[in-house]
């Protein structure tokens, strides 16, 4: 499937973040899907938590329908300590459903997070959506580049798959850079 037909099929694919900050700790929640159409309002948010000094993050999943491999490997590139971006003292993942499971089993990458096998029932404190904003097709290639630069960097069966899928990427940032 080429990158564009991609992109086209994940719009179908919605899903939205909402945040707290709960006793030092910045409680996300993904609902619906996160990918590769959604991921860099997740990343914004916790770049900007990070500048203000909040590096305790939970990531409810009880409302996640999905999670694709931008996603996941915006998650590893925000965790592992090979990468400069990282300041994260921990990621937790909670309200973890089968699929999610399987998932991040899948690539590999379960073992980078902390991970709560019993459903966590969350306070009761207010969440506030997280605006989507409009974000430039070469910003959102860059997240999608480096979200699968991060998969690639850990041992996984799908070297190939996501070489060849970054490669799509990156043939399709050229476009946009000579346009």
């Amino acid at each position: 499937m080429q990158f564009s037909n991609r992109v086209k099929f994940m719009k179908k694919m919605e899903g939205h973040f909402s945040f707290a900050i709960w006793e030092c700790k910045t409680l996300i929640r993904v609902e619906g899907y996160a990918t590769m159409q959604n991921s860099f309002v997740f990343q914004n948010l916790v770049e900007n938590m990070l500048q203000q000094g909040c590096l305790d993050f939970t990531i409810d999943l009880s409302l996640c329908q999905g999670l694709d491999s931008t996603f996941m490997g915006i998650l590893v590139g925000i965790v592992e300590p090979s990468t400069e971006k990282s300041k994260i003292s921990l990621l937790t993942l909670i309200n973890i459903k089968e699929n999610h499971q399987r998932s991040l089993d899948n690539l590999g990458i379960s073992h980078i997070f902390h991970i709560t096998k019993v459903p966590i029932a969350l306070p009761k404190i207010p969440m506030q959506a997280i605006e989507e904003v409009s974000v430039s097709p070469l910003s959102r290639l860059k997240t999608i580049q480096q979200a699968h630069r991060s998969l690639l960097a850990l041992p996984s069966n799908h070297q190939k798959e996501f070489t060849e899928f970054l490669e799509m990427v990156e043939q399709e940032l050229q476009q946009q850079i000579i346009s």
